[in-house]
């Protein structure tokens, strides 16, 4: 027979346990997928402000 005073975690609690991992892993990747695309995108920026600057600096050597 079981006994009721039986300390131990149940399938409840371990179900509910997996369950905020999941939601926790979720959103970790998203937060995570996002920091990479702004990363990609800053350095689209700032590829093609050098690349404007250097477009600038061809542009004004053969003005003359």
């Amino acid at each position: 027979m079981l006994n009721k005073n039986a300390k131990g975690i149940t399938l409840i609690a371990l179900v509910i346990t997996i369950i905020i991992l999941v939601i926790i892993t979720g959103v970790s990747l998203k937060v995570g997928s996002d920091l990479f695309s702004n990363a990609n995108l800053k350095t689209l920026d700032t590829n093609m402000l050098l690349i404007q600057a250097r477009v600038k600096v061809i542009s004004e050597k053969n003005r003359f």
